[in-house]
Order: structure tokens, then sequence, then C-alpha cells
């Protein structure tokens, strides 16, 4: 198995990451590193990718794009930005993630991280809703599939640093409700079309919490916290005649189950 370079066509990186160059954006060394790939459903050919270049460590807002290839991987390969309209506008919008939905894929969800804000497409990025804003940085935007294909109904994730955020109504503005108000680095879930839901999130210095109802904060339950509420705790007292070992079970929550 082999790895060919597939677009967008142009990748620059140099070792001296303060060399300067001209370009069609005034961008610095370091462009154009691809961070998120999204492929369409039923169209391999359609392929989104974020891109968020730096210079050094540094990132640059300016020159961050969400590009689209219609053809990509065939000979009429055509990467174009879809988003110049919008940062046209707000110089300072910076894709994050990028969602497809998939069952009407025509339709997109775009987070950003310094914009703090979810955008949605009808028609592969030609045109946008106006911004919802969260008030946090979107690291990414996961679709509920089962609910999918409604531009009113379709449940949307999105994993920020102030928090899991849920939106029932197709990520219209004034829907998003903070449901676990954490620094949420990452987040998965399993949403069969029978049930039973599990949904996992990873949250920064404090652990892996997860809940098969994620609509409210009480219904998360931290399972770094119920491991240890298990924990086996051995304490020694020495006597003057003898050494006598004491075992002390900590009880955990009725509804705990340890693992």
């Amino acid at each position: 198995m082999s790895w060919v370079p597939n677009g967008p066509r142009f990748v620059f990186a140099p070792r001296k990451v303060d060399f300067l160059r001209l370009s069609r954006r005034n961008e610095e060394g370091r462009q154009s590193l691809v961070a998120r790939i999204a492929i369409e459903p039923g169209t391999p050919g359609t392929i989104y990718a974020v891109v968020r270049p730096t210079r050094g460590n540094v990132y640059t807002p300016d020159s961050f794009d969400l590009v689209r290839s219609s053809e990509a991987g065939t000979p009429n390969e055509d990467w174009v930005s879809i988003v110049g309209g919008l940062q046209q506008d707000n110089p300072q919008l910076d894709p994050s993630w990028v969602a497809i939905d998939p069952v009407t894929p025509s339709t997109i969800y775009m987070g950003t991280w310094n914009d703090q804000s979810v955008y949605v497409s009808a028609d592969r990025g030609t045109t946008w809703s106006a911004p919802v804003s969260l008030g946090a940085h979107i690291r990414k935007l996961v679709i509920d599939p089962r609910t999918a294909g409604s531009s009113t109904s379709t449940v949307i994730f999105a994993v920020t640093d102030q928090g899991l955020f849920r939106s029932a109504n197709s990520g219209a503005g004034g829907t998003w409700t903070n449901v676990l108000a954490e620094d949420v680095r990452s987040f998965c879930a399993s949403m069969p079309a029978g049930g039973p839901d599990a949904y996992y999130a990873g949250v920064f210095q404090k652990g892996l919490f997860a809940a098969s109802d994620p609509t409210a904060p009480a219904n998360w339950t931290n399972l770094n916290m119920a491991r240890s509420a298990c924990r086996l705790l051995i304490q020694r007292r020495r006597t003057s005649a003898s050494s006598m070992p004491i075992s002390v079970r900590s009880s955990p929550p009725a509804s705990t189950s340890c693992f």
C-alpha cells in the first residue's frame, strides 16, 4: 500500500518557519496544513478539507480555510475555498470542523474556533446561514444520524472548551443548550436505531464522563469518580502487641456499577 498526494494541490512547509513569501493571500511560511477531512457519503469524489496553517507554533487565523473538491482523485480535480465570501466580511473566521449530513449530504455544518460559531449550508458551501455563536471554541461537530436529513429537527452536538452543546433544531439560533459544562476535549457516541444510546466525553483534567441520556448535565457520570468509589483501601493499625490489618471499603452509590 502506498500513499499519494490528493490535494489540496499546494502544500508548503519550509524548514525555516520564519520564511516569508508572497502569495494570493499573503500567507507566510508553513501553510496549507490539513487539519480535518470529510468525505461526502455516496460521492467519494466530493471531499472537504479544513486547512489550519501555522507559522512556527503560532496559528494564523487570517489564512484558515475550508476547501471542497467535487472530483477529487480525477484529472478534473478542483479544490476551491467555500468560505472566501464569509472571510471577506470577517477575516478572523477560522474553520475548525466540518460535518456532512449523512441523509442530505448537500447540507454541511461548519464550526469555528476564534469565531466561536456554527454555520449551516444547504448547498455544499455555496451559501451559508447566519452564524450562531456558542461563545466557545468549537473542536468538533457530531450529527445524530437518526435525525439527519431534516432542516428543522436534526440533533447536533458541538464539542467545545466551554462544554458539550446540543441542538435539536438543526443548529438554529436559540436552540443550543450546554449539556455538560466542562472543557470537553473528545466526544463519541453510539446511537443505534433501536437504542440503547451511549455517550462518552473526555473532560480536561477531570476524567471520562458517560451518559445514556445526554440532554441534561445531571445525567452525566464521571467514570473516574465511580471507579474511585469502588476501590478497596487497606490500612494497617499497629498496637504494642501485634499488627492488625484492617480492611475499609468505601460505599459507592447504589446506582454505580463498579468495574
